[in-house]
């Protein structure tokens, strides 16, 4: 129950909008890291990742001002050190010193829930809460693994090349609140140029050969999962990336069965280690990953300029 009422509250307040020019109906992705030889960072320890990751999103259109999408989706991600770690923890006057391997099995499901609203001008405010359980795989849902977090955002319409959004996201997470500014664009920038982002956590360049789209890309990862009351790990990186999808698209133009594929490089790796009977979480910079990712979606175009197959030029 009171799960349900801070959901309602939330919902009441807080809003998010889209940054790029398709819905993905269903989106499965599978990646793995490699330490990277090209940029290693500070490299404290290694780490390498093994994650798999399952998002729906159901559109439903309330009139033709109103737009509600429910987005369940399941992250499965594992840690896995290949080095020993030296490391002295403080409690008061008390120090502990250990080697130790970090090895974990992290989950997550989230709900989001949106509600977009059209104005007559093209313009658009909309609105999305996010309830969310990230937690080790073999805990049980507990309150101490609840996040709960929401944004506002509103795009601007100068023309039918560029919009301009802004707006601010929250999110509770276990190592305390964390409210950042929004600032997102789409750009048609030429007929086969199409440029959107969500800064400070996403930036896309894609060109369009038909059917077969390449781009660059920026991904920036912020999450803690709980390991118990009081005891969390905390996750903060950049992902920079190029991409490469093939759009199967239907005969309406408007559904696109696509293949994913990517390769990138981690950036700035900030890792951070909360038990219950520590009074400061220990902080790291592991060793920056080279990454690959593969994965199939069925996307919804929203967009028609957004080029998938051969079109008139603008």
């Amino acid at each position: 129950m009171r799960q349900l009422i801070l959901l309602t509250i939330f919902f009441l307040f807080h809003l998010v909008g889209f940054s790029q020019p398709y819905i993905d109906l269903i989106n499965i992705q599978y990646g793995k890291t490699y330490i990277s030889k090209l940029y290693k960072g500070k490299g404290e320890f290694k780490v390498n990742h093994e994650w798999k990751s399952y998002t729906f999103n159901v559109p439903i259109k309330l009139n033709e001002k109103k737009l509600l999408l429910i987005s369940p989706e399941i992250n499965n991600k594992i840690y896995q050190q290949s080095d020993s770690t030296f490391s002295i923890q403080k409690n008061g006057s008390t120090s502990i010193s250990a080697y130790s391997k970090f090895h974990e099995h992290y989950i997550s499901y989230a709900l989001p829930i949106t509600l977009v609203h059209k104005f007559k001008n093209q313009n658009s405010i909309s609105a999305t809460i996010v309830y969310r359980q990230n937690k080790k795989y073999e805990n049980d849902f507990k309150k101490t693994s609840d996040q709960l977090g929401g944004a506002i955002l509103y795009t601007k319409t100068y023309n039918e090349k560029f919009k301009l959004k802004g707006g601010v996201y929250y999110n509770r997470e276990f190592w305390g609140n964390y409210i950042t500014p929004l600032i997102g664009f789409e750009w048609r920038a030429s007929k086969n140029i199409f440029c959107w982002g969500l800064l400070p956590n996403s930036t896309t360049i894609d060109v369009s050969f038909n059917k077969l789209h390449v781009g660059f890309a920026f991904r920036g990862i912020e999450e803690s999962y709980s390991e118990s009351y009081s005891s969390y790990f905390h996750d903060r990186e950049g992902h920079l990336k190029l991409y490469l999808n093939y759009y199967l698209i239907n005969k309406n133009q408007k559904i696109a069965l696509t293949l994913l594929s990517e390769v990138g490089q981690s950036v700035n790796r900030l890792y951070e280690f909360k038990s219950a009977n520590i009074e400061n979480a220990n902080k790291y910079h592991p060793a920056e990953n080279y990454f690959f990712r593969i994965g199939v979606a069925v996307r919804l175009i929203t967009r028609n300029d957004f080029k998938l197959w051969p079109s008139h030029p603008i």
